[in-house]
């Protein structure tokens, strides 16, 4: 007759514990990405944009106007890709690092959180039926 309501407890603790951890995370993580800057995030993506665009090569046939297109491209590319890795390189690297380190362990710490409430659902529920099923051997009558 103890196992169960050990079980249902445990079920609860379980429950409780996975509630814990998965509160402060989720607040953590929501002030953490409130607090960046709108401009933080737009040098962030510009950086990253930059440091992915190639430049166009000209082909031979290519008209004067296209010629200048691609090359004011190219030029733009080298201008910005200039002045980002001098500039703004470190700040943003280390912007980026603190922030997926922090986001990491929040987002790992509401996962540990979730499996502990599945386990507890799962400990409430066979807690449950073992209570049951105990009650019903104790009150069948005997012939």
């Amino acid at each position: 007759m103890q196992r169960g309501y050990q079980i249902l407890i445990a079920g609860a603790f379980l429950i409780i514990g996975g509630l814990i951890l998965i509160l402060p995370s989720a607040y953590n993580t929501s002030s953490l990405l409130n607090s960046i800057s709108a401009n933080d995030m737009a040098k962030l993506i510009v950086i990253d944009m930059i440091n992915k665009t190639e430049e166009q090569s000209v082909s031979k046939d290519s008209s004067l106007f296209d010629l200048l297109k691609i090359k004011s491209k190219n030029l733009i590319i080298k201008g910005s890709k200039y002045l980002i890795n001098n500039d703004n390189q470190t700040s943003s690297e280390e912007l980026l690092r603190k922030l997926t380190y922090n986001l990491g362990l929040n987002f790992f710490i509401i996962l540990i959180g979730i499996i502990l409430i599945v386990n507890g659902l799962i400990s409430l529920i066979g807690g449950t039926i073992i209570f049951v099923l105990d009650r019903r051997k104790t009150h069948q009558p005997k012939v």
